[in-house]
C-alpha cells in the first residue's frame, strides 16, 4: 500500500539538517569530508525541501521516497516504510543514517539521488556550507564523539520527529552499523533502559574515540615520560644511598681499628 505523497511534518532549518547529519556523517565511523557533508545536506533540501515526513509520488516501479533524504522503499534492508513510521524513517537522524548507507553502497557516490545528477542540489550548497561552518564553530572540539550529546540534542530539541527518548549518544550508537541497519535495531535503540552491557560498550566507544585524539596521546606521552624520569631518579637515589651506606660502614671500621 502506498503512502500519501506530500510535504508533511517539521521543516528543518539548515543548521538542524546539519545536526541531523553530524552523527553518522561526521561524529564517528570514518567521517565524511566537509564537501560530502555539504552535498548530502544540499541533496536533502533538494529532495524533500527539508520536511521530515516528506513522501514522493509512487514511481513507475511502485517505489516511493521517504524522509528528508527521500530514501526509496526499495531499500528493504531498512525495514518497512509506512504511515506508522515502523522503521523511524521520519526521524531525520535515522534518515541521514540510511542515506550514509546508500552512499557507502554506491561506492562513496551520490549517484542514487536524481537531484545530484541533474544538479538541482547546487541551489542549496551555500546555505548548507554556512550552516555546517556555523555549527562546527559553535561547538569547537577535537573530540568529534562529544558532538553526539548536547550539540545535537539541543539543536534538534524542538523537532518532535527526532524521538530522542534516551540518552542521545546511546541512541545514536545503536544505529551506526552501516550496512546492517534493521528495524529491530531501531526499536531497541529508541525504547527501554540501557543495560550494563550497553553502558560498557558506550564507555568503550568513547575511550576508543578519545584514543584517536592526538592531544590525548601527547598528554599520555608526557605522563609516561614523567614516570620514566621519576623511576630513573629514584633508582639513582637508591644507588647513591647504597653507596653512602657502604662508605659509612668503611668509615666505622676504620674508626674501630
Amino acid at each position: 500500500m502506498s503512502v500519501k505523497a506530500g510535504h508533511f511534518g517539521t521543516r528543518l532549518q539548515p543548521v538542524q539538517m546539519v545536526a541531523a547529519m553530524v552523527p553518522t556523517w561526521y561524529a564517528i565511523d570514518n567521517p565524511a569530508s566537509q564537501d560530502e557533508m555539504v552535498t548530502i545536506c544540499a541533496i536533502a533540501f533538494a529532495e524533500s525541501d527539508g520536511y521530515c515526513k516528506a513522501v514522493s509520488q509512487v514511481a513507475s516501479d511502485g517505489t516511493q521516497g521517504f524522509g528528508v533524504c527521500q530514501i526509496e522503499s526499495s531499500h528493504t534492508e531498512f525495514g518497512t516504510f509506512d504511515d506508522a513510521n515502523s522503521n523511524h524513517w521520519q526521524n531525520p537522524i535515522i534518515n541521514m543514517q540510511m542515506a550514509r548507507s546508500v552512499f557507502v553502497k554506491a561506492g562513496g557516490k551520490f549517484d542514487p539521488w536524481s537531484t545530484y545528477g541533474n544538479g538541482r542540489y547546487r541551489m542549496y550548497q551555500i546555505q548548507c556550507q554556512a550552516a555546517l561552518t556555523s555549527f562546527l564553530a559553535a561547538h569547537p572540539t577535537d573530540d568529534r564523539f562529544s558532538l553526539l550529546g548536547e550539540p545535537v540534542s539541543v539543536t534538534l530539541g524542538q523537532v518532535p520527529e527526532v524521538e530522542l527518548q534516551r540518552n542521545t549518544i546511546d541512541t545514536i550508537l545503536h544505529y551506526l552499523n552501516i550496512g546492517t541497519y534493521s528495524n529491530t535495531n531501531v526499536n531497541k535503540a529508541l525504547s527501554g533502559p540501557v543495560s550494563a552491557t550497553e553502558g560498557f560498550f558506550t564507555g568503550l566507544a568513547k575511550f576508543l574515540v578519545k584514543l584517536t585524539n592526538v592531544k590525548n596521546w601527547t598528554s599520555i606521552g608526557y605522563i609516561l615520560g614523567g614516570l620514566v624520569v621519576m623511576f630513573v631518579a629514584i633508582s639513582r637515589i637508591g644507588k647513591l644511598g647504597h653507596k653512602a651506606a657502604g662508605a659509612g660502614k668503611l668509615a666505622a671500621k676504620a674508626a674501630i681499628v
